[in-house]
């Protein structure tokens, strides 16, 4: 819960000094791009800044999401913020390069070795289950993309009322994934080798619809036959197939007895059609 909590303010953090370094409101009067301008301008913003892709959902949509409250702190965007018009869904390749089963420590001394001149601010530390590249691409596509909508007159958030919206649902909504057999979301092309991020903006965007393909799940199993804590259904698919608090409670006797964060589910999905060091050479020509 540590790492999910620190994740979650050092977003809000980069977003909000990303907004601070705006141009007085009289600059504004930039606000002149048409709708699609606007979509086209964002996009290009956060791809210049690392982002893999860049997709728009729509906030009426997500029926799926969690009734609020709930555990993980996550809600419907109109629940949210209900000026919210539009949101940005950002994805960051995230090849995972740490023993999976190393303990946390060890973990994040080799983050902090590996990281070395990457993130002088040290924000490589609170991340200490991302790839440093990662997370140093994070911290430059998300505030991209709030300097750029408030700089044509929008707000953009990442939450509100501590919550925020549910980062795989997003991606599925705005056509940048869908489920796969563990109830990871799956790309086109990163498989489940990817960070999702959102940002909530005012701003009228046109949305991108959900983009439903082939995973392969059905012929391969891998999550079920490697998940310590038996964390899914034999044969039904995602969301019913996958037990939440079965996972949870796993990850916590992990963690508890042997110090270390049980991710396999996600280091055995062999969905990705680029390699570990594809993706990590990908990152390194962004940062």
């Amino acid at each position: 819960m540590r790492d999910i909590m620190d994740r979650r303010t050092f977003i809000r953090v980069s977003v909000a000094a990303g907004a601070a370094a705006l141009l007085p409101a009289a600059a504004r009067s930039l606000a002149t791009r048409s709708d699609d301008d606007l979509k086209k301008g964002l996009i290009e913003a956060m791809k210049a800044k690392g982002a893999y892709d860049v997709r728009i959902a729509d906030p009426h949509g997500f029926k799926q999401a969690l009734p609020v409250p709930n555990p993980f702190k996550v809600g419907p965007p109109l629940t949210i913020w209900p000026e919210c018009r539009s949101v940005v869904v950002v994805i960051v390749p995230y090849p995972p390069v740490l023993d999976n089963h190393l303990p946390v420590e060890q973990r994040e001394a080799q983050l902090k070795n590996g990281s070395a001149g990457l993130a002088a601010d040290g924000a490589s530390a609170v991340f200490n289950v991302y790839h440093p590249l990662s997370v140093r691409v994070m911290s430059q596509a998300l505030p991209a993309g709030a300097r750029f909508l408030g700089l044509h007159g929008f707000k953009a958030m990442t939450s509100a009322g501590g919550l925020q919206v549910q980062g795989k649902l997003a991606a599925y909504e705005s056509g940048l994934g869908v489920y796969g057999r563990s109830g990871l979301i799956l790309h086109r092309e990163l498989g489940n080798r990817m960070v999702i991020l959102t940002l909530m903006t005012n701003a009228e965007l046109e949305p991108d619809s959900p983009d439903v393909f082939e995973t392969g799940c059905d012929g391969c199993g891998r999550c079920v036959s490697t998940c310590r804590g038996n964390a899914y259904g034999a044969k039904a698919k995602y969301p019913p197939s996958y037990t939440v608090t079965a996972c949870g409670q796993s990850r916590n006797e992990v963690l508890m007895n042997e110090g270390g964060l049980c991710q396999n589910c996600f280091v055995n999905c062999p969905a990705a059609r680029m390699t570990d060091k594809a993706l990590t050479a990908w990152l390194e020509a962004r940062v």
